[in-house]
């Protein structure tokens, strides 16, 4: 990838292992990565705006992870406490 300046969606789609409607599918949902226009030729992807988008994915997935393993662990201490109070009343 180093000696690539811009990638066309198909080369970046590649080089991430992701499939062209994968890509639409995050472009659509504001997770895309920045594009440049080339007028005819099309649109390109340079490399700092694919290096800035795998940072974002990143950061998106970190946030995510947190945030389910918050869930779950709020899930845990609210069946623990369900728990309790059934201790409790069964006593």
């Amino acid at each position: 990838m180093d000696d690539i300046a811009a990638f066309t969606r198909r080369e970046f789609c590649a080089a991430h292992r992701m499939s062209e409607s994968a890509y639409f599918e995050l472009k659509r949902a504001g997770r895309g990565p920045r594009e440049m226009r080339l007028g005819a030729r099309g649109v390109r992807i340079t490399k700092e705006a694919a290096a800035e988008w795998r940072r974002r994915m990143e950061e998106i997935a970190a946030e995510e992870i947190a945030a389910a393993e918050s869930a779950s662990l709020n899930g845990k201490e609210k069946d623990a406490e369900e728990s309790t109070s059934s201790d409790e009343e069964a006593a």
